[in-house]
């Protein structure tokens, strides 16, 4: 954990292998969720691993696609402050 570069991964790396993962963002439970939860959703996951094909060729096509990190279109802006300015509510 401490060596990691964390940098280099996340959707906002630039990293094409990260472009489309969802993992940590809320998307997993409902996932697990939805797969486990009835036959149907083990079914579908099962057939999905087994066979590779979608059904949806749009969003085959997303997933095909380069996506420019956020950050290459809209940069962070770093706002800094004196501890005097801060304000508690």
């Amino acid at each position: 954990m401490e060596t990691a570069e964390w940098h280099e991964y996340g959707t906002e790396s630039g990293n094409p292998k990260c472009a489309n993962c969802m993992v940590h963002s809320g998307y997993e439970a409902s996932a697990v969720d939805h797969t486990f939860n009835s036959f149907g959703g083990i079914l579908a996951a099962a057939k999905a691993t087994l066979f590779n094909k979608y059904e949806d060729e749009q969003a085959l096509q997303m997933l095909s696609e380069i996506v420019k990190p956020v950050h290459a279109y809209n940069p962070l802006v770093n706002i800094e402050g004196t501890a005097e300015q801060e304000t508690r509510a």
